[in-house]
């Protein structure tokens, strides 16, 4: 996530994480089944100086909330700007490939 300060108490942060790795099969076993789904977004524009709390966006997926904060009070552009998930319990699924 990239965040700028782009006018006096403004701020305008994009990004994206990538892949997060959740779980790693062992050894010479294969992921067959997982619990919920593997994908989840969060879009918004945030208009205040709170953190926001979201739920999950999409059904069955393992994100249980969102955590945003955008903008808050100060010039403090990319050190406070910030997403946190918290995830739902996962069943993993494996067996030797």
């Amino acid at each position: 996530m990239t965040a700028v300060e782009t006018t006096k108490d403004f701020t305008r942060a994009s990004g994206c994480s990538g892949v997060v790795l959740l779980y790693r099969a062992p050894v010479g076993e294969c992921i067959h089944s997982v619990s919920r789904g593997t994908f989840d977004e969060l879009r918004y524009v945030d208009t205040d100086h709170a953190v926001d709390v979201f739920a999950g966006r999409i059904s069955g997926s393992f994100v249980q909330s969102w955590e945003a904060v955008g903008d808050t009070k100060g010039n403090e552009a990319g050190t406070k700007t910030g997403v946190s998930v918290f995830t739902h319990n996962l069943t993993v699924t494996s067996a030797p490939c």
